[in-house]
């Protein structure tokens, strides 16, 4: 395919534009001027708040969508298969996975800004992207979820910077190179892309080499994965974490409320006194990553404290959906059994004397396949487990692999109280039963569990009304 110019394209066709990824870019390209047309499977909130926008969504996919388009744009969840795909190659319209088309958006501007790491993107990237509208900057960014602070997950600022997750699925970010970039983490995950940690290890490390030679790459050191790779990354290296060998070193200090206060000493020496308006280790982690950032980048440490505290977090990241006879119920985005771990030991610290109830939906089977086992030991924090049928997104099943080996493993382990309910619908009916005053609900999972939490939610709020 011939290189893109985007200044020569006025007609762009997103498939999948539903898709939080693709919808941030739609947003932009509508705001920069773009006519931008999409289809999707399904409607959704983002279609309709897409319409609202300007931009022309059509349900379900047709060869006659990308009629008069000058380039379409596909996510990964979307097969060669595709009609729409089949179609523009026929009128020989340039076709280009997301990837490479946010690659070529970025060079609009001056100064990109890429979050990667196996977990914790959504969550840094925001809360960078609030210090740099605390500080003034007028940020452009694009995430993948929706920032409470604004409503969106992506503004077209004014300013030089652009904040983006690098996602390592599909090594989609080895097409986004920034000039300043951020490494929370390296897990294995993506089994269907990556053969080993190995592989992924490597990926990581073309992706830290391909930050700018002007810039740097900002790494969280407390990660085993990442100090590993340290010896292979040529670009300049920032380092932060607890490790006493960081450059930003965290030290905590304690927890206020809904507040985590801790302290961050640059070069041994104490940077200052940071509060930030979330909980857990790993949410404290994200913020320093943040930190680093902006101080190497000469933000005021008065503008980064401001950003910290007025960041409001994103939406399915630990957010408080329902409280009804001092019951809270929480969604939360954890789909891995690092993220569910940090997510529960989170819980308990915000409320540790409540009862917590986790509805575990696992997403993909071939997640669940190579990770069933420590799923099943990382909610052996909650006080009762209930586990539902796998959301398979863009997966086929796999023979024998279901959520039930999940249950399985934490009985194994001696929890007394796991509840295997596959079917959602029987779920949402069984689960308001068992609910007791004072109890903490939370849904886990990347699919569509949150739509379950807030029929049990109904449910348990009409039951309650008739007795």
């Amino acid at each position: 395919m011939k290189d893109i110019n985007l200044k020569e394209i006025k007609n762009i066709h997103m498939i999948g534009i539903g898709g939080i990824g693709m919808s941030a870019i739609a947003k932009i390209l509508q705001q920069i001027g773009y006519s931008v047309s999409g289809s999707d499977a399904n409607k959704s909130d983002i279609t309709k708040q897409l319409r609202k926008l300007g931009v022309k969504i059509v349900i379900g996919h047709s060869a006659k969508n990308v009629n008069d388009q000058d380039i379409v744009v596909y996510s990964s969840a979307i097969t060669k298969t595709n009609s729409e795909i089949i179609e523009a190659k026929k009128q020989n319209i340039p076709i280009i996975r997301r990837a490479e088309f946010l690659g070529k958006l970025l060079e609009l501007w001056p100064y990109t800004i890429g979050i990667s790491g196996t977990h914790g993107k959504t969550t840094t990237s925001s809360i960078a992207s609030i210090v740099f509208i605390e500080a003034n900057y007028d940020p452009t960014f694009i995430i993948g979820g929706i920032l409470k602070n604004v409503n969106t997950n992506s503004i077209l600022g004014k300013g030089k910077y652009i904040i983006y997750e690098a996602d390592e699925y599909d090594r989609t970010f080895l097409a986004l190179p920034p000039t300043y970039s951020i490494i929370t983490n390296i897990e294995m995950d993506h089994s269907d892309i990556y053969s080993d940690i190995e592989d992924m290890k490597k990926t990581f490390i073309e992706y830290a080499n391909s930050t700018s030679k002007e810039g740097f790459v900002v790494l969280g050191t407390d990660d085993k994965n990442i100090r590993n790779i340290i010896p292979e990354i040529k670009s300049q290296i920032i380092s932060y974490g607890f490790d006493k060998k960081a450059d930003y070193q965290i030290q905590l200090s304690e927890t206020q409320g809904q507040y985590s206060i801790f302290r961050i000493f640059y070069k041994n020496k104490l940077l200052d006194t940071f509060k930030l308006n979330a909980l857990g280790i790993h949410n404290i982690k994200n913020a320093s990553g943040v930190i680093a950032l902006s101080h190497q980048l000469k933000i005021p440490i008065d503008k980064i404290k401001n950003g910290l505290i007025k960041y409001n977090g994103v939406k399915r990241r630990f957010e408080i959906k329902h409280e009804i006879n001092n019951i809270i119920f929480i969604d939360d985005y954890a789909h891995h059994p690092s993220e569910i771990k940090a997510t529960l030991k989170s819980t308990r610290l915000a409320y540790p004397n409540k009862r917590i109830i986790a509805i575990f939906q696992p997403h993909l089977y071939s997640r669940t396949q190579d990770f069933y086992e420590e799923f099943g030991k990382s909610l052996l924090i909650a006080d009762v487990i209930v586990v539902t049928d796998i959301y398979p997104a863009r997966e086929k099943p796999i023979k024998g692999v279901t959520s039930e080996l999940i249950a399985n493993i934490a009985i194994k382990a001696g929890h007394e109280n796991v509840h295997y309910i596959p079917n959602k619908i029987k779920l949402e009916k069984y689960l308001p039963s068992i609910i007791k005053e004072n109890d903490i609900i939370i849904s886990l999972g990347a699919g569509d569990i949150n739509k379950s939490l807030d029929k049990i939610y109904n449910n348990y709020k009409r039951n309650s009304n008739s007795r």
